[in-house]
């Protein structure tokens, strides 16, 4: 993960320092402004996706590709909220068969599943999603979403603020997202280890049926203490 921020910052500062940013987004608002904004915002996705298979980091992509991408998305028409939801959806779905995704492949070879093997069971799954997710991009088009329903800023102000470096306990701050998320009426538990230093957290939207959907995250704040960053 790392690795991948500093290779995507290594793009940024040469597009940067050669001043071509901008003219990669000129470049492709003219191939794109032709289409429908519905279309240019799958075909803004489909973008990511493909990206996402050379720098499968979602914050080193992010990094990469989001200064070409907003202004583009704002030479076309498109508000950035819609932009950022194409880059999700091209960055989040394709990680279900992204073979360079170090998560991925240790997964499946902790479960000893061949990865042919998955991507034949995941594939359908997928292309189902994809679909789903293009009618949701084409929906916040057509309805030019551009709504702040969260206090962000306040909400990343009060994450940043728990202290969970290295082998630090994350209970504070999981039972600080846990009380959060209730309040929005989701069933949360907290699933901690055997020494109750550190949790997991567990989210339900919906009845408890069989064939849901579970998405996956994690956290994590590497220490650079010692270590001669310049």
């Amino acid at each position: 993960g790392a690795f991948m921020v500093g290779f995507a910052t290594t793009i940024k500062v040469l597009m940067e320092m050669g001043n071509i940013g901008d003219t990669i987004s000129y470049q492709l608002s003219i191939i794109l402004e032709g289409l429908p904004l519905h279309l240019s915002a799958i075909c803004m996705s489909i973008s990511q996706s493909v990206i996402n298979f050379f720098i499968p980091s979602g914050s080193g992509q992010a990094l990469a590709t989001l200064p070409v991408m907003l202004p583009l998305g704002e030479s076309l028409g498109l508000t950035r909220q819609i932009c950022i939801l194409a880059f999700q959806i091209g960055d989040g779905l394709t990680n279900l068969i992204n073979p360079t995704l170090g998560g991925l492949i240790a997964m499946l070879s902790m479960s000893r599943v061949p990865i042919d093997r998955w991507i034949r069971f995941i594939f359908p799954i997928f292309i189902l999603l994809m679909m789903f997710a293009f009618v949701t991009l084409t929906l916040a088009v057509s309805i030019n979403y551009n709504w702040i329903i969260l206090n962000v800023e306040g909400i990343l102000s009060k994450l940043v603020s728990f202290p969970i470096l290295g082998g630090q306990s994350n209970i504070s701050i999981l039972t600080w997202i846990k009380e959060y998320i209730e309040s929005y009426g989701v069933q949360v538990h907290l699933v901690p280890n055997k020494k109750e230093k550190k949790a997991s957290l567990h989210c339900r939207i919906g009845p408890a049926v069989d064939c849901g959907v579970i998405l996956s995250g994690h956290m994590d704040v590497v220490p650079v203490k010692g270590q001669d960053w310049t």
